[in-house]
């Protein structure tokens, strides 16, 4: 545009773009006025791109609203936007809204049983922002998969275990299946850890061996305190099980077990306490001696 103003030109210029017409059904437009569209999208573009990056900081800093709404609110602000700037262009083209009606239902019955899949998991997201039953940071086990969410898009679910295995969950699946949400509501966890002694031992010392592991095990809390069951009487030992509370699920279960274990193993090898092998009792019985008598020998 600068060249075209040195030389003179600009005048011709636009001449020339405004004799290159198109006609599309009833609407009639020049090719000046699709560049000038062209440089419209530009700076639509521009001002939705610095929109959302305020609308964002925004929610981030002062709307103090939790971030699945965050997310939510976000997505819905910039599928706002964007259609404002579609009906913004088309508008100053002269096309006719009223004709991308029949379009679109043509279109939504195509994409309904072509990508029924996928639109799923895009409406399953939304659901999962709006009910706020997962939200990024939480703890949950779908199936064998257990680990907190990184991430929530709109199509899946990133959820990463302990290994550092990021797994992308279909948002369909979170909807649908049964999820166990380890900290939905609070972040206290119990952990079960059954333990067998002989027959012989002294539970009442088993019991406060037991105790005293859990009370020396690290991440497990003093309040609500450790419990110290008899689930049963099995074929070889006693089962005793310890119960204790976390409230860092985030953290890992298994490492506290795990401590838990090797814990009370220590203190039962200290003071004696025994852990039975499963024994089988094996009674043999001998056979009676049968008479029998033989027949007269055959020659």
């Amino acid at each position: 545009m600068a060249s075209l103003g040195l030389f003179n030109y600009i005048d011709l210029w636009f001449r020339f773009l405004q004799g290159v017409d198109f006609h599309l059904g009833q609407v009639h437009f020049s090719l000046l006025q699709v560049n000038r569209a062209f440089f419209l999208v530009l700076a639509l573009y521009w001002v939705s791109k610095n929109l959302r990056i305020f609308f964002h900081f925004w929610l981030t800093i002062k709307s103090g609203v939790t971030s699945a709404v965050q997310i939510l609110l976000y997505r819905l602000g910039s599928i706002l936007l964007v259609s404002t700037c579609v009906v913004i262009v088309l508008h100053y083209l002269g096309l006719d809204l009223t004709v991308f009606a029949l379009f679109g239902g043509a279109l939504g019955l195509g994409l309904g049983f072509g990508l029924q899949k996928i639109f799923a998991n895009l409406v399953s997201g939304f659901i999962l922002l709006g009910d706020k039953s997962i939200k990024p940071g939480d703890v949950i086990q779908l199936k064998d998969t257990y680990g907190w969410i990184n991430f929530l898009g709109s199509r899946y679910v990133s959820v990463v275990t302990r290994d550092g295995i990021e797994h992308l969950i279909p948002n369909e699946n979170l909807i649908t299946g049964e999820v166990i949400n380890w900290s939905y509501s609070q972040n206290l966890v119990r952990l079960r850890v059954p333990v067998g002694v002989a027959y012989g031992s002294d539970l009442e010392k088993a019991r406060e061996l037991m105790l005293a592991a859990a009370a020396d095990t690290m991440r497990v809390l003093k309040d609500p305190k450790p419990a110290y069951l008899i689930t049963g009487l099995g074929d070889n030992a006693v089962n005793l099980e310890v119960r204790v509370w976390i409230n860092d699920p985030q953290n890992g279960i298994a490492s506290v077990k795990s401590d838990l274990f090797r814990g009370i193993l220590q203190r039962f090898r200290d003071h004696g306490i025994e852990m039975p092998y499963p024994q089988r009792d094996v009674h043999l019985k001998s056979i009676p001696e049968i008479p029998f008598r033989t027949g007269p020998e055959v020659r």
